[in-house]
């Protein structure tokens, strides 16, 4: 486990359900905590999951946040897909979640259903 500054970790994600987000304040407040999981890729640390989690902390003012490097298989390249989406939407770390926060209807249409439309333009 080591300790990443929130500006220097960049999300693979464009939205945050604020739904999801409200239970995630809850899990903090609870004082549980796990590692996120994160991987190198093109020089940047990426953040695989726990976005609402790392951005709840950025809330409740943590600068810095748990990580370990995941060695899980994964879909890299929808990771890649993901990570270039959030950068030309100009999300280049945790705290620039802050702008994309939506109802859950529009986070499930808006970033779920893009998940999955890439996933059926990949078969």
């Amino acid at each position: 486990m080591f300790w990443c500054h929130v500006r220097e970790v960049q999300p693979s994600q464009t939205y945050l359900s604020r739904k999801l987000l409200e239970r995630a304040i809850l899990t903090v407040k609870g004082g549980i905590l796990r590692p996120f999981p994160v991987r190198r890729m093109d020089g940047r640390i990426v953040l695989l999951d726990g976005h609402h989690t790392a951005f709840a902390l950025v809330r409740a003012g943590f600068a810095y946040i748990p990580c370990r490097y995941d060695t899980d298989p994964v879909d890299m390249e929808m990771y890649r897909w993901a990570v270039g989406w959030a950068l030309r939407e100009g999300i280049t770390s945790i705290p620039a979640l802050a702008r994309r926060i939506v109802s859950h209807e529009d986070f499930r249409r808006l970033w779920v259903g893009a998940c999955e439309d890439y996933k059926r333009r990949l078969r």
